[in-house]
């Protein structure tokens, strides 16, 4: 194999791992070049900085979505409205993530979310101890960590106000 002018990185990726080359899984033809050279000892020219990292030769697989990919997904998924009251204990934001996608929802705040946060957020438990004089030892019990409220299916009008709530505190200002 002529590995020297190759940008076939499949052929490239097979012939530096049947030689025992050290590469990341994700470079591209450039890298596996210098990775092949490097390991067969011959002297390449320094990388230029166009080759640190080939965008156009990775390929996710179906479990390597990426974050955008994800979040498109999430954003054709059913959504509702959701409200986490504040404790005495708590009053700091809620964190739920799904599939690489974080949710930061304020307490005492509507906000809108997929369906499946809201679920995983609903089902979140923590375990509690009790003390049990009749067995004579503390007894764990599974209580909810969030008072979530979901209290609609999300419309096309929270949908639109969400968005200009977003582009507003983002400095943006409403378009059309």
């Amino acid at each position: 194999m002529d590995w020297k002018d190759s940008e076939n990185v499949d052929e490239l990726r097979v012939f530096a791992e049947q030689i025992g080359a050290e590469f990341h899984p994700l470079a591209g033809a450039a890298k596996l070049r210098r990775a092949i050279g490097v390991k067969l000892g011959e002297v390449e020219a320094p990388m230029q900085k166009t080759d640190a990292f080939d965008i156009d030769a990775v390929k996710p697989t179906t479990d390597q979505l990426t974050f955008g990919t994800m979040a498109a997904r999430l954003r054709r998924t059913p959504r509702v409205v959701v409200k986490i009251p504040s404790t005495e204990a708590d009053h700091s934001p809620v964190q739920a993530g799904l599939n690489t996608v974080t949710f930061i929802i304020e307490r005492d705040k509507e906000k809108i979310v997929p369906i499946q946060v809201a679920k995983n957020i609903a089902e979140a438990c923590e375990t509690r101890y009790r003390w049990d004089a009749g067995k004579g030892k503390n007894v764990a019990r599974e209580v909810p960590c969030y008072p979530i409220q979901i209290l609609r299916e999300a419309t096309a009008e929270d949908l639109r106000k969400e968005r200009e709530d977003a582009l507003k505190s983002a400095g943006i200002g409403a378009t059309a």
